[in-house]
């Protein structure tokens, strides 16, 4: 009983410190930086998405693509610097927020855990891609994706996992598309009142609507790839906007899936600033 008393006493203490730092007015500002740095990234996503329903060749429209655009700005690197740090510090915030989660209802708490616990891995991984493009090694997006999937396709059940992960995906961008057109995303931030928050929520479900549209069409690539045992069809975040494309008045469709990259990216902008952060 006693030792019980004191591991629950030791988990009180983890927590109370795990708020303390939560807390931390300085670590409140790194992760709005965060979600600025993240506002930055899909404008410029959209702004590559245009360029390529539009014909522009060279640079991928992805978050690679976006990071060696930066790479290449007079300053790039300390920008680049400087968004790892503010991605890793928004990584941190939301895993701190998944264990410090008292929502009521177990599925209800454990649900908005596994959220919380993705944005941590996507903000950790987004991170990771600004520093190797700091130093100069950073690669597309699209080749590493061609290359993960065609090993995962050469192990046993290589193409069952491979279909998991896409029906996964796209199940994610059809969420982020529910989540636009419901504006359930409202609950994330505090709505600025009058016509800027009117705006807002416009932006917001526009950039939700075409992120879950983006987001599906990549899961949809990682199906191809798995049933026809081909990694070339693997090709993320671009191959997927460029798949957009090629259909039948898919250019018009891709200005508006870039146009609404760049309306989620001033979205952020807001939640930078209005995030309610408690």
């Amino acid at each position: 009983m006693a030792g019980a008393t004191t591991r629950q006493d030791e988990g009180d203490t983890a927590g109370d410190d795990a708020r303390e730092v939560q807390r931390d007015p300085r670590v409140r500002l790194l992760a709005r930086t965060g979600f600025a740095a993240s506002a930055v990234l899909q404008v410029l996503i959209g702004v590559l998405a245009v360029r390529v329903a539009l014909g522009a060749s060279g640079g991928h429209a992805d978050s690679s693509g976006a990071l060696a655009g930066i790479a290449r700005t007079p300053g790039g690197l300390v920008l680049l610097w400087a968004g790892a740090a503010a991605c890793f510090a928004l990584a941190a915030w939301f895993l701190l927020t998944a264990v410090l989660r008292r929502d009521p209802g177990a599925l209800r708490r454990w649900g908005k855990r596994i959220a919380d616990g993705s944005k941590t891995a996507l903000y950790g991984v987004l991170g990771v891609q600004a520093i190797r493009f700091a130093l100069g090694s950073g690669s597309s997006s699209a080749s590493a994706e061609r290359r993960s999937s065609g090993s995962l396709l050469t192990l046993p059940g290589g193409p069952v996992v491979l279909a998991a992960i896409g029906a996964i995906t796209a199940g994610i961008g059809v969420f982020l598309v529910f989540r636009g057109v419901t504006r359930r995303f409202t609950a994330d931030l505090d709505v600025p009142d009058g016509g800027l928050g009117a705006v807002t929520v416009v932006l917001g479900v526009i950039g939700f609507v075409a992120r879950g549209l983006a987001v599906a069409a990549v899961g949809a690539l990682l199906l191809v790839a798995a049933f026809t045992v081909d990694p070339s069809t693997a090709t993320g975040l671009d191959g997927a906007l460029h798949a957009f494309a090629a259909l039948p008045f898919g250019r018009v469709l891709l200005i508006g899936v870039g146009a609404g990259w760049c309306a989620s990216g001033l979205y952020f902008a807001v939640l930078a600033w209005r995030a309610p952060m408690r």
